[in-house]
């Protein structure tokens, strides 16, 4: 016996197969949990007794505290991990989106830092900060649209529409083929399939 507690011996087998399903629960879906939240706690305490101090479980309490909103918690997570290199870079792409979920300007300044090692990000991280940045400018966009009556579509916008085959609609489409026969001008404050497309996103 080398004194451990039963419990402490598990498998790495039987351990990696709990991680798994704690994955699975709370990540594959992200941000919507697979299971309830209690059940893939239970899991992930569990965890932690039997692997004290693993980056990796560290990194699922973070999402744990995102399931429930509390940002203040999640922040401290990732950023205790990105601050120690470790789970990266996940842990800074899931900071970004933490600080800008809460509404902490201050997301803009680690993504940028961020986008200075493009090289150097796995292409979830990427397509993390590329929809917490995307979603900042639709809704600066819509504000604009408000004020304005004009939907100004980014360069971002235009590369989601082509990545995602939407096609934009001919005005006469959207409007009739005989919608300015009499001379009347096409109203700005109505947006097009395409605007709407963006701003549900």
């Amino acid at each position: 016996m080398d004194g451990k507690p039963e419990y402490m011996q598990c498998s790495n087998r039987l351990v990696s197969a709990m991680r798994e399903i704690v994955r699975l629960a709370l990540v594959d879906k992200f941000p919507n949990p697979r299971m309830t939240s209690d059940e893939a706690e239970h899991l992930l305490d569990a965890l932690h007794v039997m692997r004290p101090a693993r980056p990796e479980l560290i990194l699922y309490d973070g999402y744990v505290h995102i399931v429930h909103r509390n940002w203040i918690d999640a922040i401290a997570v990732f950023d205790g991990l990105a601050s120690r290199g470790e789970c990266m870079p996940g842990a800074r792409a899931m900071l970004v989106y933490c600080l800008a979920a809460s509404g902490n300007p201050d997301w803009r300044i680690v993504a940028a830092k961020m986008r200075e090692d493009e090289a150097g990000l796995t292409d979830d991280a990427r397509a993390l900060l590329d929809s917490v940045e995307l979603r900042d400018e639709l809704e600066r966009a819509n504000r604009d649209a408000q004020a304005t009556g004009v939907f100004h579509m980014t360069d971002m916008m235009k590369s989601l529409r082509d990545r995602l085959g939407i096609k934009t609609p001919a005005f006469h489409d959207a409007n009739g083929p005989d919608a300015h026969a009499d001379g009347a001008q096409p109203s700005a404050a109505a947006p097009t399939a395409e605007e709407s497309q963006y701003l549900r996103l």
